[in-house]
């Protein structure tokens, strides 16, 4: 153990260049620790911000009274604009979730075939890891504590993805002003049994480590749960590595060469320096405690001052007469008795009341309309009201962008696990039924490939709304009835899609076989051969652009032509028969008569609009 010794002193303060494993443990949980003491005053902050939001100040924190005095007494009417705010602005949000889409840089026909597979791979595994029912927590951390914080992991070979809880995160950021700290920690208290099942090599030393004691932990003093503290560590840089510790044993450890952390960030607003994000709620504290006071004394002075009065004149009127009854005759003498109710509060107080709440709505980058549905009454048509609220949606477009970059984050980290993982990838095809290959025949390599926000639908939401974005559009020729039909989204429709657009999406399954296999499928009589026309030609000239092999595009050239000779026969073999039934009802009246009509071929095929000549044959 000298060597050790002596080892440690060396790589004092520098826990993740110790070899010995005892020791190795001992200085990661040191310097968890102490980034927590150094950060203590931040988590006090991140207490008071959920303390203010949500008014919990017991739970999984342990029992916080200080903080009890931000709060209205249960006797006195408040009102938290406070949560108000968090709330609209996490639904605003969370209105048209992002989604990732994976695009190719130079990359070729196949290349573009797997990313879009690699697209619906993301919905696949979004949808069922759940994500867009997590990332309202995400958002709300971020507004609330100053940084959200999620990432993806593995599980029997499927990816599931968590929310890191803020005080779980364990960051020096003060010692790295302007940029990423190169070590963090997230500090969890598990489950024993859990930990063993995870880790079952290290049973013994799990059994042995002792019950958290940490301030914030859930601890349970009759012993119904046990509980063991986790400490999971990365360092970035040349000898970087990632670490899970218990307390006496290191229950996984190996180097870690990434530049960054596996985790997704999102901010609220960025930090003036270090990484740490600034806190809406203790922007808007000030004003939230001043309302809270404004309140109490409104609700006081009603109860005290509020209350009628009748002043009448002594020995006027007998009291004992008062009943309450309807239509009593009351009987005074002297002047009439004044009923008089006295103002609790003069105008201006009320008037400071809703400045605090504008206030407040101002800095939480909201306004009344979108905190409480209160639509002016100047404002007639839906599409009005979508207008506004879009105008007012600039005010939170910062945040908007940083969540949807953080989901783009999330995919790269969705797409590394599933590397590891390998096997099989489940997606939808563009005809919406699900398919699983093997992931490599989908994967990218990553310098190729970039990922940004998918497009979300233009048309609104929801259904009225919606019939009237597309009404406009058809009725302004931007698009036709069919188009209209595939670009709504109404559950209505949904039969009615499936039945109008078969014989197309038929040809688009064709054209997308060859161009992917190189499996020549040929056009049916039966197909709509104009559309396979056009659309033939359109799929050639994207393959020749992405530079597709030249077999695909010969079998795609080859499409196409047959396309058009079918279609070809099929008008020849019309024109023919209707001149045969011409020929038997005789000829219409002023016609010339028989064998004196002009005589030529038949008419030809009639190409539709759009569609360009017939290639040369071979």
């Amino acid at each position: 153990m000298s060597s050790g010794a002596r080892a440690n002193d060396n790589n004092k303060g520098r826990w993740w260049l110790e070899k010995d494993e005892d020791l190795f443990c001992s200085a990661m949980i040191a310097a968890a620790e102490q980034t927590d003491e150094i950060t203590r005053e931040r988590q006090d902050m991140i207490l008071d911000s959920y303390t203010l939001y949500g008014g919990d100040t017991t739970g999984v924190f342990g029992s916080r009274t200080s903080l009890t005095e931000k709060l209205p007494d249960i006797r006195w009417l408040g009102h938290n604009a406070i949560s108000t705010v968090i709330d609209t602005l996490v639904g605003e949000l969370m209105q048209t979730p992002a989604a990732p889409m994976a695009s190719t840089t130079g990359g070729d026909f196949l290349d573009h075939h797997r990313a879009e597979c690699l697209t619906e791979w993301w919905k696949f595994e979004i949808d069922h890891a759940r994500v867009h029912r997590l990332l309202p927590q995400v958002v709300r951390d971020a507004c609330v504590a100053g940084l959200g914080c999620y990432r993806p992991y593995s599980k029997a070979d499927d990816i599931f993805v968590e929310r890191i809880h803020p005080l779980m995160i364990l960051m020096d950021d003060v010692s790295s002003l302007d940029t990423t700290p190169p070590q963090m920690f997230i500090r969890r208290f598990v489950d024993r049994r859990q930990l063993i099942d995870r880790y079952p090599k290290h049973e013994e030393a799990i059994l042995k480590a002792t019950r958290p004691s940490h301030v914030y932990a859930m601890v349970d003093e009759q012993g119904t749960t046990d509980e063991v503290t986790v400490y999971e560590g990365w360092r970035i840089g040349k000898k970087g590595v990632y670490a899970v510790v218990v307390d006496g044993a290191v229950l996984e450890r190996h180097t870690y060469d990434r530049p960054s952390f596996p985790l997704v960030f999102l901010h609220a607003i960025l930090p003036l320096s270090g990484f740490w994000g600034l806190n809406m709620v203790q922007r808007m504290a000030p004003a939230q405690a001043e309302l809270n006071k404004l309140l109490r004394r409104v609700q006081q002075a009603m109860h005290i001052m509020a209350v009628p009065r009748i002043y009448v004149q002594d020995g006027s009127i007998n009291t004992s007469k008062f009943d309450n009854g309807i239509g009593d005759i009351v009987t005074y003498t002297g002047s009439p008795p004044q009923v008089h109710t006295p103002p609790s509060m003069g105008g201006d107080v009320y008037g400071q009341i809703e400045r605090l709440v504008k206030f407040i709505y101002q800095v939480g980058m909201i306004n009344a309309m979108n905190a409480g549905g209160d639509v002016p009454q100047n404002l007639r048509s839906g599409r009005a009201v979508r207008l506004v609220l879009d105008f007012t949606s600039r005010l939170f477009r910062d945040f908007q962008r940083r969540l949807e970059w953080g989901v783009c984050d999330l995919a790269w980290e969705m797409l590394r696990v599933k590397k590891q993982l390998g096997g099989n990838a489940v997606h939808k095809d563009r005809w919406g039924r699900y398919k699983t290959e093997e992931f490599s025949e989908i994967d990218i390599d990553e310098a190729e490939m970039t990922i940004t926000v998918q497009p979300v639908n233009a048309l609104a939401d929801d259904p009225p709304s919606q019939l009237e974005d597309i009404a406009e559009l058809v009725a302004n020729g931007v698009l036709t009835q069919k188009d209209a039909i595939r670009a709504s989204t109404i559950p209505d429709f949904a039969a009615l899609r499936r039945r109008i657009l078969a014989p197309e999406d038929l040809i688009d399954k064709r054209l997308s076989t060859i161009a992917r296999t190189g499996k020549y499928l040929g056009p049916e009589p039966y197909m709509n051969l104009e559309y396979a026309v056009i659309r033939g030609a359109e799929v050639t000239q994207e393959a020749e652009l992405a530079e597709a092999g030249r077999t695909t595009v010969k079998l795609l050239r080859k499409f196409t032509t047959d396309s058009f000779e079918l279609l070809q026969r099929g008008q020849e073999a019309a024109a023919r028969q209707q001149a045969e039934v011409q020929m038997m009802a005789g000829p219409p009246m002023g016609a010339p008569p028989p064998g004196q009509e002009q005589q030529g071929q038949p008419p030809a095929a009639q190409l539709p609009p759009g569609a360009p000549m017939a290639p040369p044959q071979a």
